[in-house]
Order: structure tokens, then sequence, then C-alpha cells
């Protein structure tokens, strides 16, 4: 199917702008992460900061349990992993053995 350039240009325009709405939360993420206390409550929102303060992020692990909060994490992708490969590894099995209604279909394409 061929497009006109004009259609193209359209389309990857609004690809483009929709990247860019998709990333301003990220952006002003780690925005807000490098502001000051009263800068992050300043009306109007201010996006880049006068001061860059990376001490922030020293102060959040000083506070939290990262290390707990990371261990975590793996434990629910490990068992999520693995319950996935296995429910996944059965239902092939069982796909390739049992003769069901449609099952030609699929191989059609």
């Amino acid at each position: 199917m061929k497009t006109s350039p004009l259609s193209k240009t359209f389309i990857y325009g609004l690809l483009g702008i929709g990247s860019i709405l998709m990333l301003l939360p990220f952006v002003w993420m780690i925005s807000t992460s490098l502001k000051s206390g009263n800068e992050v409550m300043m009306m109007p929102p201010v996006w880049i900061p006068e001061t860059f303060r990376f001490d922030n992020y020293v102060e959040a692990f000083k506070k939290s349990p990262f290390a707990t909060y990371f261990l975590n994490s793996v434990i629910v992708m490990v068992f999520s992993t693995l319950g996935e490969v296995i429910t996944t590894i059965l239902a092939a099995y069982a796909f390739s053995k049992l003769n069901f209604w449609g099952r030609m279909f699929s191989l059609l394409y």
C-alpha cells in the first residue's frame, strides 16, 4: 500500500507529538527529583531547577530500604516468570497433542 509523502509527514508528526507527550511525565519526574523542597512547591511550576541537588538521591537511599524493595521485586519476577513458563509449556503440549475444532485453521496462515 503506497502512501503519499504528505500523509507520511502527518503520521510521523502525530507520532512525534505523541512521543513527546509520553516523555513529559518522565522528564518532570527527573526534574523534580533534582529540585529543593521550595522549588517543588513553587507556583507556577519550574521545569529546570536553579541548582541541581543530587544529594536528594543520597537522602532517599538512606531513608528507605531499597535493597528490600529490590529483593521483593526480584522474588515476584522470578515466581511470575516460572509460573508463566510452566503454564505455557503445558498449554503448548496440550495444543500439539489434542485434536480440537479449529486446529487446522491456525495452520493455514
